[in-house]
């Protein structure tokens, strides 16, 4: 069964995973480099540039799962990895032949403002004849440069390179900052950005972050099914479970998830009640489809995907969420 995005990354696209920055490793930059040119590291990471083609984020439209439109086989080939990897539970070891990146382009665990000193990254790692390749593209405001780290005894994954980039930013920041000046609250180009999730008051970004996890959850259980079905007519409440603890891993437990899917597609982004953020499922009549919106008061963001129309995952917004519908009324069995 192949799904693929509309932002070119193809099948494994539904296969990476985002890191939520987590416990940083204490490994540091020491691990961090310039990558050795002609390496594995350096051929996979030129391809990623090669997508980047020299645009900032804004030039590329800047929002979406995959900005830059990296293309999926074309990175697989050069890295010389045949899978990406499934895991969103972060500390699984890849396994031989798979590779996992987190294509946003922003700054480790989207906790810090970028900056030329707090670039944004790409990190990816992948595993090739039993050994492990990482690092990461970065440079601000145009990511240029190749770097490679040294995973020897961590977790060979994308999200061990964002977390030892985290505790690295997390130290410089730390130690930019006398400890005599007051923090006045008001984020400068060294200053993290809160990475709190806040349900009561969710942000495009948040809403972005909860469908994305919520998607994959969904997702996941379906590729353990001989029929690929994200929907049998019966099962809803083990979707729904699946998604809520997938939420809850990634600290999003605040989420309120619909006790009962929503009528249709666009029914999931019908807006939600105050102070609170709303996970919404709908299903295609055969269930091989899905939609999964996360809405607010005002906004929604949504991921829609349904074989029989189109091979591509659609992303819908961030958009001001519908006026009318299944959110203005409280979902049933919501929780």
């Amino acid at each position: 069964m192949v799904r693929g995005f509309t932002c070119g990354l193809g099948t494994g696209a539904l296969l990476l995973a985002l890191s939520l920055g987590g416990g940083p490793s204490a490994a540091g930059e020491s691990l961090t480099g310039l990558a050795t040119p002609g390496s594995p590291v350096d051929r996979a990471g030129r391809t990623i540039l090669s997508f980047v083609g020299g645009r900032s984020l804004e030039d590329a439209g800047g929002a979406g799962f995959n900005p830059f439109g990296i293309n999926g086989e074309t990175l697989l080939f050069t890295a010389g990895a045949f899978f990406f990897s499934p895991d969103l539970r972060m500390g699984q070891e890849l396994r031989e032949g798979e590779l996992s990146i987190f294509p946003q382009y922003r700054t480790p665990g989207g906790a810090f403002v970028p900056s030329a000193a707090q670039s944004p990254v790409i990190p990816f790692a992948f595993k090739q004849a039993g050994a492990c390749y990482a690092g990461y593209v970065g440079g601000y405001p145009v990511a240029d440069t190749v770097y490679e780290v040294d995973l020897t005894g961590e977790v060979c994954h994308a999200a061990t390179v964002d977390d030892i980039l985290y505790a690295s930013y997390d130290l410089a920041v730390a130690q930019s900052v006398p400890a005599e000046t007051p923090n006045t609250g008001n984020p400068t180009s060294a200053d993290p950005v809160p990475a709190v999730f806040n349900a009561a008051l969710p942000g495009d970004g948040d809403l972005e972050l909860v469908v994305w996890t919520a998607y994959n959850a969904a997702y996941n259980r379906a590729i353990l099914r001989p029929d690929y079905l994200f929907f049998t007519g019966s099962d809803y409440q083990a979707v729904h479970d699946a998604i809520a603890a997938e939420l809850a891993r990634a600290g999003l437990q605040d989420v309120v998830v619909a006790g009962v899917p929503a009528t249709d597609f666009a029914a999931t982004r019908a807006c939600g009640w105050s102070g609170q953020t709303e996970l919404r499922v709908a299903f295609s009549a055969d269930g091989a489809g899905i939609a999964v919106a996360a809405v607010s008061a005002r906004r929604a963001y949504g991921y829609e995907y349904d074989p029989g129309t189109s091979p591509d995952l659609v992303i819908v917004g961030p958009r001001d969420c519908a006026t009318s519908g299944f959110g203005r009324a409280p979902a049933a069995g919501a929780g």
